[in-house]
């Protein structure tokens, strides 16, 4: 490339929705701190609050733009970056036929489960790869293996200086917090429970956030005879405010949690509060055990180091000092714009590269299905390929799918965080998606929802009638007598509500 076209050289940052979240976050500080020109393209309407914070920071929006006017821009960019999660939006634009270009793709999820994963091929499609975790490059780096450019890790950070000058109030109470989403993806499904053992006196512990399971929750702390500890104080409009009255915060994040780089973390580093982590994997990228934060690996650890915070005031102080100093240091946005910076250089002396479209190509053993289902089996192919047995012709091999579908978390369903729900939506004629669902809610024991589901794979054409009409017939006798199981912890009647959010 030449120099007078290295000037001012193009970003295109693609992201499935400009909301509120970890992955626009970053999207946007990076915009902000960088030297390259930068466009966020929202594929999906983006959330006024979002475009209005993008206007206050002076970052171009542009806000579901139509097919050809996307393709153009793509072509127009020296690189595009795909801010990338598990969303049918974004994989069917990364499988298509797409205009010579230098493609980066950023995965903000930890990828440890259906449905946040993300495949190989949609890995292999990029010049090169970032991770934003440590657990992430690992999930991401055998499908990287022969790109251009070798995977690499840079954390997203955003910036703080509100959070640094939080000045915390005191108080004879112990507080902590839990900052988040109320769902299956980012709560531990015994969290009532963990807050009950707690072993400290004057214990006040808030969720800062909503969701699905805020009901159920609610219930389980009267029948724990915890709801006097326990306040639901709903989203934070000024979070360094709400943080001034926290000592501690809690992070009980349950093993299929998609979290990458927890942009709550940083905030409570930021704000002087340590968090005490229950992480699948006993270590945490953001978090140092026993310097700035404690990160467990099980329950009793967790509820422990709790506990023992509660009683130990100078032990959580001295933590609390050293997190803030933790973020004062690492925790800088223009640290992620350098690591950028050198990899788009890097990148710059690349030329671009054309994408014929991924050929999801028909089996003559499986029943005749269309682009939703396709996508769906593409997106879950590495980690979960049950979906494409389904698919069978071969009897014995297409039941074993349906039951081991049908025994499935009602996390897979998803409805705009990359489940089988989220699919159903972008792909709303196809059968096989809407059977999928109709299995996942009978395993649940919804079976008005399973019936409603299997009526639209008729309706919409599913082929294999003589299948459909045994599931249907077996739904239909649970209505019966059969109450709703509450197979996560008591959160059942908010399972499948579609308030389930992404990164």
């Amino acid at each position: 490339m030449s120099p007078a076209s290295r000037s001012a050289p193009r970003v295109l940052h693609l992201i499935h929705c400009l909301a509120p979240g970890g992955a626009s976050r970053a999207a946007l500080e990076l915009a902000v701190h960088s030297e390259f020109s930068s466009t966020i393209l929202s594929l999906t309407p983006a959330r006024s609050v979002m475009l209005a914070e993008a206007k206050a920071m002076g970052v171009a929006v542009v806000d579901c733009s139509s097919m050809a006017d996307l393709l153009a821009r793509i072509d127009a960019a020296d690189i595009v970056l795909a801010h990338t999660w598990n969303t049918p939006e974004l994989f069917s634009l990364l499988i298509g036929q797409l205009p010579p270009m230098r493609l980066l793709i950023w995965v903000h999820i930890a990828g440890r489960a259906v449905p946040q994963v993300v495949p190989g091929v949609i890995i292999r499609r990029a010049d090169a790869v970032v991770a934003t975790s440590e657990r992430s490059l690992a999930h991401i780096r055998d499908a990287a293996i022969g790109r251009p450019i070798e995977p690499r890790l840079i954390q997203p950070f955003r910036g703080l200086d509100a959070f640094f000058s939080v000045a915390r109030s005191r108080s004879d109470r112990y507080r902590v917090a839990c900052v988040g989403a109320l769902d299956g993806h980012k709560l531990h499904v015994d969290v009532i429970t963990q807050i009950a053992r707690i072993d400290a006196s004057g214990l006040r512990f808030t969720f800062i956030g909503d969701g699905p399971w805020r009901a159920a929750l609610a219930r389980q702390a009267v029948e724990s005879c915890a709801v006097g500890a326990i306040a639901f104080c709903g989203w934070a409009a000024d979070m360094p405010t709400a943080l001034a009255d926290v000592d501690v915060l809690a992070v009980p994040m349950p093993p299929t949690s998609w979290a990458s780089a927890d942009l709550a973390i940083m905030e409570a580093m930021a704000a002087g509060i340590p968090p005490v982590m229950l992480c699948p994997e006993g270590k945490s990228d953001l978090v140092t055990d026993g310097v700035d934060g404690i990160v467990t690996e099980k329950e009793d650890q967790f509820i422990g180091a709790l506990s023992v915070l509660g009683r130990d005031v100078s032990r959580r102080e001295a933590l609390g000092a050293a997190a803030r100093a933790t973020a004062m240091t690492r925790f800088d946005p223009r640290h992620t714009a350098r690591a950028f910076h050198a990899l788009w250089d890097a990148m710059l002396d690349m030329p671009k590269r054309g994408h014929a479209e991924v050929e999801l190509s028909a089996d003559s053993d499986r029943w005749r299905h269309g682009r939703g289902a396709r996508l769906a089996c593409l997106a879950y192919a590495d980690h979960w390929s049950t979906l494409a047995g389904s698919l069978s012709r071969d009897s014995k091999v297409a039941s074993a799918a349906d039951a081991a579908i049908a025994s499935a978390s009602e996390l897979v369903l998803a409805p705009v965080a990359g489940g089988l729900m989220h699919y159903l939506s972008a792909h709303p004629d196809d059968p096989w998606l809407a059977f999928w669902c109709g299995l996942v809610f009978s395993g649940m024991r919804l079976p008005l929802r399973a019936a409603a589901m299997f009526e639209r794979a008729r309706l919409n054409g599913f082929p294999d009638t003589y299948r459909l009409d045994a599931h249907a017939s077996a739904t239909a006798a649970q209505v019966v007598a059969v109450a709703p199981v509450k197979r996560v912890g008591g959160a059942g009647d908010a399972r499948a509500s579609g308030a389930l959010s992404g990164p």
